[in-house]
């Protein structure tokens, strides 16, 4: 008889399998591991992110923006450029993040071109309305998803269950009891990294590890575990006194459940400090690198 673990690699490899069955295994398998970072995702999968919920990148998708506009002569629909939008407010016109559960994507990924649009708030749109296209008002703008995105989605769901039940299979020789009994932190950092990171675990135990941009892209922390943070952090360079700084930092950022200005300023200089570990590599690369793992541990949403 099929272990749990063998049933999930053979469910995730091909598609014969439902995506909402295999979730409901990680469930199982959630329950067995006693990981709630594993439970959440499931469900959320099924039942879709609530407001406020950590989402996964693989779920925020590339969305030009599109608006109305009229004047008297004229009522036209016209692409929105990001560079013409306030910086806090591009994401409108280049991003979405999807929310909606499994089902509902796998419905649209199947159907004939169906679509799923997203409305810009009305706020949003009554701020821009003049402010857009000369001589023109703006009534109406949005963001569509098509249905590649949704099958994209869909695939890397299925991609990160196979290649976490793999690892997961490597580490225990399938035996899920002893797998649940021994480092569990260790078995929670993995299940972390393929479902909120790049779907790659790098282990962090190596002093010389992070190498390169890339190396440190592939790193996810769990929210909370500042051991793991601080550890990553060592590597790229920041030191005890930097580290004691982000713990003055931090507090105002978790209350306000934001990336403050004093904690971006922290950032800065941190990747300052990591681009020559980093091969050089680009301070916004490693600044957007680091914000996003300073994002992980305080639990805010990707992005």
């Amino acid at each position: 008889m099929a272990t749990l673990l063998e049933t999930i690699i053979d469910g995730a490899t091909t598609t014969s399998t439902p995506i909402p069955d295999l979730l409901r295994l990680c469930l199982r398998l959630a329950r067995k591991l006693k990981s709630e970072t594993l439970s959440t995702w499931a469900e959320s999968e099924l039942n879709g992110y609530l407001a406020g919920a950590t989402v996964p990148p693989y779920r925020s998708i590339p969305a030009a923006a599109q608006g109305r506009f009229q004047n008297i002569a004229y009522i036209q629909t016209l692409l929105i450029p990001p560079v013409v939008l306030e910086e806090e407010h591009r994401h409108f016109a280049e991003k979405v993040v999807v929310r909606e559960p499994v089902a509902q994507l796998q419905f649209l990924a199947d159907s004939d071109g169906k679509t799923l649009q997203r409305n810009w708030p009305g706020n949003l749109v009554l701020y821009y309305q003049d402010k857009i296209v000369d001589n023109a008002h703006m009534t109406d703008a949005w963001q569509v998803i098509g249905p590649s995105a949704f099958t994209g989605i869909i695939d890397t769901i299925r991609t990160r269950v196979l290649q976490l039940a793999l690892d997961l299979a490597d580490e225990s020789g399938l035996d899920l009891e002893k797998l649940a009994n021994s480092t569990p932190q260790h078995t929670q950092q993995i299940i972390h990294n393929h479902l909120y990171g790049s779907g790659q675990f790098v282990s962090i135990g190596n002093e010389n590890q992070i190498q390169n941009i890339d190396q440190l892209n592939q790193i996810a922390v769990m929210a909370g575990d500042r051991a793991a943070l601080d550890k990553v952090l060592r590597q790229l360079g920041i030191n005890d006194e930097d580290l004691a700084e982000l713990s003055r930092t931090l507090p105002e950022a978790s209350k306000s459940k934001r990336i403050t200005a004093k904690l971006t300023g922290w950032i800065k200089a941190a990747a300052t400090k990591a681009g020559a570990k980093l091969g050089n590599a680009a301070l916004d690369a490693t600044t957007a690198a680091i914000t996003q793992l300073v994002k992980q541990f305080l639990g805010l949403p990707p992005g």
